[in-house]
């Protein structure tokens, strides 16, 4: 990764002629952050799931030619874990050598699809701890090592992206928070880990995604493609009891346009599980179907509404339960989840007052995440929430974090 970043830095450099000077804007900010559970934990024994200094920088240089290098990285104190870290958020490189085609190279968050913190087609990594802790929402997405193509030949317009470096989502594994241990069938107890292995880095385990899209009047329209891996390791190797991200398919499409004075969306995905197509080992995740159906509407000035629901169906489920052994949790055919958003601005948009929620009633369980925000000025803000979660069975996605509710504070200067 090293010889690629300074392949880049390089090659941006010899794109800018002799006499030019190279300017480079910078901006970043530095970010206190502390947070504390709500109530005991048997699992996890520390009270703090927050206690970090965090400085951005972020430095852009354009170039000749719609050419741009872009670098974003974290320095980062961790009070939790103890230790010292740098995060490369994005290191990438932007070339249009054709007037319809743009390229980009290196490091990239990558995001499409319609969802509000619900995922289909978009199968790039997220970081759902940082999520469930109360980090900032621009640390959910994860940097893909990648090389994206963007094509313009027409009223359609198509994305390509190959990412020859796997990398998963961040799910709650460690000392943070509590998670579900497939092994013990029970919650993990303290200083616990998942073995997992990730896929080989080969170049036929090189993951491609494709988006084709348009618009349609003021409606937009999409398809998708992906090949490659479970962002989560969602199988299980009975022979050296590691889990491991089995290869997923996915074929899909969505549309969002106005509706009843609001916007709305609609999404769907087939997820080909193609270890286990026939449905019979019941450690490989197994084929799905999903929706998504969204609205969202501003009800009055500076408070807008949006509202989602998701419905999972695991396909070949009578082949699942025959095959589960006895004992073992047993996964529902239909997953319902309800979403909602509710976002209110105060004082000239200097106070943000929002409330984020999940619930499913197939699953009974969820999570609230109400927030606070104030800008105190162009450069200072801060922020406060707290998340609560709730469920009745360890192993369901909000479930196993029944214990883990916790309060928020970040205090972010920006330069």
């Amino acid at each position: 990764m090293k010889k690629v970043l300074a392949a880049l830095l390089l090659a941006a450099v010899s794109l800018r002629p002799a006499a030019m000077p190279l300017a480079i804007s910078m901006h970043g900010f530095l970010e206190g952050a502390a947070g504390a559970r709500l109530t005991d934990s048997p699992t996890r024994p520390k009270d703090a799931t927050l206690g970090e200094g965090r400085l951005q920088v972020e430095l852009s240089h354009d170039g000749p030619a719609d050419s741009r290098l872009f670098f974003k990285a974290d320095l980062i104190a961790d009070g939790v874990e103890e230790r010292g870290d740098a995060d490369l958020r994005e290191f990438y490189l932007d070339v249009s050598p054709l007037q319809v085609l743009d390229i980009r190279a290196g490091r990239q968050i990558l995001t499409w699809g319609t969802g509000d913190l619900i995922f289909i087609n978009d199968l790039f990594p997220k970081d759902f701890v940082s999520f469930f802790v109360g980090r900032s929402l621009e640390y959910l997405k994860l940097g893909s090592d990648a090389v994206k193509l963007s094509l313009y030949p027409g009223p359609f317009a198509l994305d390509l992206v190959a990412v020859p470096h796997f990398t998963p989502s961040e799910i709650p594994e460690g000392e943070r928070l509590s998670f579900f241990n497939p092994f013990a069938n029970r919650l993990a107890a303290p200083g616990e880990r998942l073995p997992m292995r990730n896929p080989a880095a080969t170049p036929e385990n090189t993951e491609l995604a494709l988006r084709l899209y348009r618009t349609f009047g003021s409606y937009e329209g999409a398809l998708y493609g992906f090949r490659g891996f479970f962002k989560e390791p969602t199988g299980m190797d009975p022979a050296d009891g590691m889990l491991f991200y089995p290869k997923l398919s996915v074929y899909g499409a969505s549309t969002r346009g106005p509706f009843l004075q609001g916007v709305a969306s609609f999404e769907f995905g087939y997820y080909d599980s193609r270890e286990d197509r026939p449905g019979t080992n019941p450690l490989i995740e197994n084929a799905s179907l999903k929706y998504l159906l969204g609205y969202e509407r501003e009800l009055s000035t500076d408070f807008t509404v949006r509202a989602q629901y998701s419905l999972e169906q695991m396909l070949e489920y009578g082949s699942y339960k025959a095959a589960l052994p006895p004992g073992a949790p047993e996964k529902k055919e239909y997953r319902h989840l309800l979403f909602l958003r509710l976002t209110q601005f105060l004082r000239y948009q200097t106070v943000e007052l929002s409330l984020i929620s999940f619930y499913s009633p197939s699953d009974e369980d969820g999570m609230v995440n109400p927030q606070i925000s104030y800008k105190i000025t162009d450069r200072l803000s801060v922020a406060s929430g707290a998340n609560v979660f709730f469920g009745k069975k360890d192993f369901t996605q909000f479930g196993q974090l029944d214990k883990d509710d916790n309060l928020y504070l970040r205090l972010r200067a920006s330069y």
